[in-house]
């Protein structure tokens, strides 16, 4: 099962880190590939990958996904 990711708040959060992709990538133990396709939305992370992604960045994988529907109203 693949993950909702919320691809740009995953760009900048990088960013804001002052983490290359494949610096970020490297810390996650994942290929940069992967990473990029994420980023761009073109795929999603796996939950094992989003939790690396999450603890590479210092945060909580639900600070990465994209807001429910509910929740957004």
């Amino acid at each position: 099962m693949k993950t909702p990711l919320n691809a740009a708040l995953l760009v900048r959060t990088r960013i804001e880190q002052g983490l290359s992709q494949t610096q970020l990538a490297s810390k996650a133990g994942m290929s940069r590939q992967t990473l990029c396709n994420a980023e761009r939305g073109r795929s999603n992370l796996t939950p094992q990958n989003l939790q690396k992604v999450a603890t590479a960045l210092n945060k909580q994988i639900s600070d990465l996904l994209l807001a429910d529907s509910a929740d957004a109203k």
